[in-house]
């Protein structure tokens, strides 16, 4: 899934810069038109077979039969509540069958992720995955420099310019390049096993999340390497009391460094000259809520989470035309279907997701590990707040995958800790 939604437009971002580069390319339809339906269809036909093969091949996760885990049962039955919401709604308004599908598809397609997390998430082969998502990653870097170069050359602009020309490397968009790019930097800096090369991979992420001038992937590396540098701290800590004191630093001084850290770079770019923060995201978020009653604060004004199946229909007498229905933030989208409602549930689920499950033995936790956790859940969390507060999320398939796989693989560490390296008889 990652693979295809990576490389789907290649044959786009290609042709682009063959035929030279313009300044906002990736909303031109005409370079997308280039690639053929079954294509961009392919991710939807991975995640069928996903789930399929999660539902009817046998269980794999080595750790499966050990877990008694109720959180996850809850996330099933949230998740299953919005969908029938979303459902609910649709066919109350006598859609189409294809359209219920297009509505409710991102959702189907986040909680098949989920089925196929908990029956068959692997960590020793997702560690492969993850350095197999690096050449991808790579490839992003090429197309984002080889962009930029072209848009020098034909377009008569600076290699540092910022807000002029955003390369978008393979995808549609520059923000999907940027976070795509920040989540493979996540898994270099936190899961994956240290090198010195390692350096390299992040030197030229960097870059390319520059020439994305994507301000919001610029803040989560600046806030990911912050928090990297708060866990070499802990550390030295030799004592709970000073473990506490780190954690506590850690916790109160994050959010003004990244309020502080957002205005600095958004006055970086010429982008955010006429915004408060987040190019106009913010101002889309007040004006819906200062134009809608209560009762659509609360509980949701349209259809379901699909934004393809919104711009259809906003031409039609369904929705009135207006930005705010096609804001591009998962919290405002939330909102705007769902309500305040909407809002809880998908924190519900996020918080059961972070969770650590409850351990059913007899062993001594381990210092060392739960630091590593609380750096990791720390990371994670500033990227989804700042992730959903830029994209929709669900419709984003090169990073959601990436995303609940990170989730499952911090909530499952502490089991294969206790299992595979405390027990030598449930190691061999």
């Amino acid at each position: 899934m990652v693979a295809s939604s990576t490389l789907t437009y290649w044959k786009a971002a290609n042709y682009a810069i063959n035929g030279h580069w313009l300044p906002e390319y990736y909303k031109n339809q005409s370079y997308i038109s280039l690639v053929p339906s079954w294509q961009k269809l392919l991710k939807d036909g991975f995640a069928f077979l996903l789930l399929l093969g999660s539902l009817f091949l046998p269980v794999t996760n080595p750790i499966y039969k050990y877990q008694k885990n109720n959180n996850l049962k809850i996330t099933y039955i949230l998740l299953l509540f919005i969908i029938s919401i979303s459902l609910a709604r649709s066919i109350f308004t006598n859609f189409s069958l294809s359209i219920l599908f297009l509505t409710t598809r991102p959702l189907i397609i986040t909680a098949t992720l989920f089925i196929f997390c908990h029956r068959h998430l692997n960590n020793h082969y997702l560690i492969k995955v993850l350095e197999f998502t690096n050449i991808l990653a790579l490839a992003q870097v090429f197309y984002a420099i080889l962009q930029r170069m072209t848009a020098v050359n034909s377009n008569g602009v600076s290699w540092f310019s910022s807000g002029m020309v955003r390369s978008v490397g393979t995808f549609t968009e520059p923000n999907s390049l940027g976070l795509f790019l920040v989540i493979c930097a996540y898994f270099n800096l936190y899961i994956l096993k240290w090198h010195p090369w390692r350096i390299g991979l992040l030197a030229a992420y960097a870059l390319a999340i520059f020439l994305s001038d994507s301000r919001t992937a610029i803040l989560i590396l600046f806030l990911l390497f912050t928090e990297k540098l708060f866990y070499y701290f802990t550390q030295f800590c030799k004592t709970k009391t000073d473990f506490i004191f780190i954690n506590f630093t850690r916790f109160a001084i994050l959010p003004f460094l990244a309020f502080y850290a957002l205005i600095t770079i958004k006055d970086l770019s010429v982008r955010g000259a006429n915004s408060s923060l987040y190019g106009g995201r913010l101002e889309i978020f007040l004006f819906y809520v200062n134009q809608s009653d209560v009762f659509s604060i609360l509980f949701g004004k349209h259809l379901g989470f699909g934004s393809n199946t919104l711009k259809i229909l906003q031409a039609s007498s369904f929705i009135e035309g207006n930005d705010s229905a096609l804001a591009d933030s998962t919290w405002t989208y939330v909102l705007l279907q769902f309500g305040i409602l909407g809002i809880l549930l998908v924190m519900q689920i996020l918080y059961f997701l972070f969770k650590a499950p409850m351990i059913y033995f007899d062993v001594k936790k381990n210092p060392q590990v739960d630091r590593m956790l609380t750096s990791q859940k720390m990371a994670i969390a500033i990227y989804i707040f700042f992730c959903l507060a830029t994209i929709i999320i669900f419709e984003f398939y090169a990073v959601l995958p990436l995303l609940i796989c990170a989730l499952f693989f911090i909530q499952y560490q502490y089991y294969y800790y206790l299992l595979f390296l405390q027990q030598p008889a449930c190691q061999n």
